[in-house]
């Protein structure tokens, strides 16, 4: 049996733990998540029993037999990529860039992740999760682009769009665009905006 697995790579604040959420919707993918808690977010949207990959190698493999979306920082992925490519094959990558962000994103960022305030570690993330170097560290070729601004934005439809027509995801719109609307809502009109 194939399986297929799908990592969403990520600079700390960028949303990745929501876009994987997001493509969960598919049913594509196995990614255990709460979906209620949603409705009394807090900022990041770390709503699945797998985070980040914050597991041992043992676990990785035992969810080698099924389809996974799987999301990282750039450094927690290289610290399981001999176990992820002994165990998970058929691997796919979207990976989330900084690039050219704007002032909106750059303050969520910089509240969620307090090094950002440093102009190095802009820079220092628009180089690392950008296509050119993490094929390079990593070795990999199957991977995606986006940038965090297409998260990052009160209308989810461009997004979903890209993720059907460049990746073959259909999504439930209906039920993305209420989760988005909590988390968008919460990281730039709510709470966070205002701390």
């Amino acid at each position: 049996m194939s399986t297929e697995n799908l990592f969403i790579i990520f600079p700390p604040g960028a949303g990745g733990n929501h876009l994987a959420n997001i493509i969960a919707l598919s049913g594509r993918f196995q990614r255990s998540i709460d979906y209620s808690g949603y409705d009394n977010i807090k900022g990041h949207a770390h709503f699945s029993k797998i985070q980040n990959l914050e597991m041992t190698c043992k676990e990785i493999q035992s969810i080698s037999t099924q389809n996974n979306v799987l999301c990282s920082h750039l450094a927690q992925y290289l610290w399981q990529q001999d176990c992820i490519k002994e165990y998970l094959p058929n691997r796919k990558y979207i990976i989330v860039d900084v690039y050219n962000v704007g002032t909106v994103v750059r303050g969520r960022m910089n509240k969620m992740f307090f090094p950002y305030k440093s102009n190095y570690m802009w820079e220092e993330s628009s180089t690392l999760y950008s296509s050119k170097y993490f094929g390079l560290l990593t070795g990999e070729t199957d991977y995606f682009h986006i940038n965090v601004g297409m998260i990052a934005t009160p209308n989810i439809m461009p997004l979903l769009t890209y993720l059907k027509k460049d990746i073959g995801l259909t999504i439930d719109q209906g039920i993305a665009t209420e989760i988005h609307q909590k988390w968008y809502n919460y990281n730039f009109i709510g709470a966070l905006n205002n701390e």
